[in-house]
């Protein structure tokens, strides 16, 4: 067997399910050792990384720090309303019709939603 080029690569974690993938591949002639090809590579990566780590938290620690936005309560018409009761408040049919996958998972609801459907339908005639 002849091998006539060697690659490495590997996984560097870098925050929170952030990774950065860095490989290399490294041709040899008959003469080089496969094995130290492989060693070889593993530093360049390794170096690599390091180097590139260190001017990312540089670069990080030059940034401003993130503005925090207030917390801001409001109130939602619909907060305390089932989903019956919204299908049922509605009186234009294109809102009603934004309910229409909803209504879809229970009986009950695909009930209610029909005859109010219907009842906008006959109401818009």
């Amino acid at each position: 067997m002849r091998i006539s080029k060697v690659y490495y690569q590997k996984n560097f974690r870098t925050g929170d399910f952030l990774y950065e993938n860095i490989g290399v591949g490294i041709e040899i002639n008959d003469q080089e050792d496969p094995k130290e090809a492989l060693d070889e590579a593993k530093k360049l990566c390794q170096e690599y990384h390091n180097e590139h780590i260190q001017q990312e938290l540089e670069h990080q620690s030059q940034q401003p720090e993130p503005t925090i936005l207030p917390s801001i309560q409001v109130e939602k018409d619909y907060k305390d309303m089932s989903f019956e009761e919204q299908i049922e408040s509605c009186d234009d049919l294109k809102v009603l019709e934004s309910y229409k996958l909803l209504a879809n998972r229970t009986e009950h609801l695909q009930t209610v939603y029909d005859r109010k459907h219907w009842q906008l339908k006959q109401a818009a005639k």
